[in-house]
């Protein structure tokens, strides 16, 4: 039996004493490549000549993985995001300051995941160390000290780090660490009260989508939440954006509620799961008055027509009196007549007759219309297009200059207009007013009860069914290296999937009633696993 132990101390105990940080460290990228989808990029930071790096430069489990060796004295370009990021070297305060400016100037992304290999003799130069990651909004960060095993864990939401002397699988490092964020505070700007952004809940009615969205969210994950009002009146849209997005230029904002759209790829932005359309509202075409009633059976160039051949008629009949002995007139709208027909010329008699015959045609197509009108009271058409808002000065009002990217077009200016408070005071009297915004709120805006006409037994907005700027991706404002942009990513996805029907998001409408708001959607929190070791 003893020989036995001895055989095994003798295999054993070399396996072990071989579990060197290079190793371990090698096996863990290795472990992550294995269980990452897609192309793992991995990239090596050297802050000096360091041993360190080239080992696992030339390790055998690390062959088959794309490697990029970096430095501070060359400015790196981020083409294609890196999954995980080595440091390694001696952390002096020349090399501390360009390793923060690296870090703080590089794009990375969020999800980067970072392994820094040191010799940091006290916690306070290893917490001096990661108070660069923080203040880069870098939270998935491992260090390990190489001149003894030993893993440590920052967990930036407890403010904390774990320190561990024996190595873990590597499947239980790198927790999502935004699964509890400890009551972190996030700052949520709004700047126009829209169907989907409302705050407060009226009665009836409940709260907007989006804020459903972030309160449900961040309440899943032990996070708070504050809400800052921007009033843009009296701000140029540069200013207003500026303080969506930098609140007393100081505090940052978490979330912008304002939808935006962008041409190209923002890693600031969180682009919504669906696309959406814009569309716009516009006054229907008011009731015609009684003179236009009678005025409208008949275009204006038939009645120029009519009275192009009166006038004729009446001028003929005074400059030749001898040929015309009856009022051409009176004679085929009346048949007065002065002498009879057999007695006059032959010029005059088919002169009557095919007065007679046209004034017959008119005056029936005139009666059927006018009697048609009576049965259902006629209305000016409503607008249909873009040139009936420009030909009758409608203004569309919209609540956000980068919302549908129609400012910077000349034609587009003389029609939509900028106004963030527009629809706090409507005025549905006033026929030069529309707004534009997106499908869901012009649907319930142009649908809504409470701005039913019951004199004219109709709504008293139309949607514009032949002009649209065409569909758009909804982005919202997250900032930079949010770590929750990853959580309400999919979060998104699945409170706005309305075919799946599910316990954990819904969607549902409220009855329409005078008087309240309704038709506002329900967001409930993405399902979150459970905690890893670490959390």
């Amino acid at each position: 039996m003893t020989i036995m132990w001895i055989v095994l101390l003798v295999l054993v105990v070399p396996g072990l004493a071989q579990e060197t940080p290079t190793s371990y460290t090698a096996s863990l990228i290795r472990s992550l490549s294995e269980r990452s989808s897609g192309i793992f990029d991995c990239w090596f930071y050297q802050l000096l000549d360091d041993p360190w790096i080239d080992e696992l430069l030339q390790s055998r489990d690390l062959e088959t993985i794309p490697k990029k060796l970096i430095s501070s004295e060359v400015v790196v370009q981020v083409d294609r995001q890196p999954k995980i990021l080595l440091i390694s070297g001696y952390f002096d305060p020349v090399s501390l300051k360009r390793f923060s400016s690296f870090i703080e100037t590089t794009n990375f992304d969020e999800t980067l995941k970072i392994i820094v290999l040191h010799r940091c003799p006290s916690r306070n130069d290893l917490e001096a160390l990661n108070a660069i990651f923080t203040a880069a909004k870098l939270f998935n960060v491992l260090f390990i000290r190489v001149d003894q095993l030993q893993l440590d864990y920052p967990q930036q939401y407890r403010k904390s780090i774990v320190t561990i002397n024996d190595p873990i699988p590597p499947a239980d490092l790198f927790p999502d660490q935004t699964l509890n964020l400890h009551g972190r505070l996030h700052h949520v700007s709004i700047t126009s009260a829209t169907v989907d952004a409302r705050i407060v809940a009226e009665e009836g009615a409940s709260r907007g989508c989006l804020i459903e969205w972030i309160i449900n969210t961040l309440e899943a994950v032990n996070g708070t939440f504050h809400f800052s009002q921007i009033f843009c009146e009296e701000l140029t849209p540069a200013e207003c954006t500026q303080q969506q997005r930098m609140l007393d230029g100081v505090t940052s904002v978490d979330f912008a509620v304002d939808v935006k759209t962008l041409t190209a790829v923002d890693n600031r932005f969180l682009s919504s799961t669906f696309p959406d359309q814009f569309l716009v509202v516009a006054p229907r075409g008011r009731r015609l008055t009684i003179y236009e009633v009678f005025a409208i059976p008949f275009k204006l160039e038939l009645w120029i027509m009519t009275l192009v051949v009166i006038c004729f008629f009446r001028l003929l009949a005074w400059r030749f009196p001898r040929l015309f002995q009856n009022d051409l007139l009176l004679m085929a709208i009346c048949g007065f007549e002065r002498m009879k027909l057999w007695h006059v010329s032959k010029l005059e008699k088919f002169t009557c007759l095919a007065l007679s015959i046209v004034t017959f045609m008119l005056f029936s197509a005139y009666e059927a219309k006018i009697i048609t009108f009576m049965t259902s009271f006629p209305y000016v058409p409503s607008p249909r297009t873009f040139d009936d808002l420009f030909q009758s000065k409608i203004k569309i009002f919209v609540q956000n200059t980068e919302t549908y990217g129609a400012t910077n077009d000349a034609c587009f200016d003389q029609v939509i207009q900028f106004s963030p408070h527009a629809w706090d005071y409507i005025d549905f009297n006033n026929r030069s007013i529309g707004f534009g915004g997106s499908s869901r709120q012009m649907y319930m805006l142009a649908d809504h009860p409470l701005y039913y006409d019951f004199d004219n037994k109709r709504n008293k907005l139309v949607l514009l069914d032949q002009f649209s700027l065409g569909t758009f991706i909804p982005f919202h404002f997250v900032g930079h290296r949010n770590p929750l942009k990853q959580l309400q990513r999919p979060a998104s996805r699945v409170v706005m999937e309305p075919t799946v029907p599910t316990t954990d998001a819904s969607r549902r409408f409220d009855d329409f009633s005078l008087g309240s708001a309704s038709g506002l959607c329900r967001y409930r929190p993405y399902p979150q696993p459970t905690l890893p070791l670490l959390m």
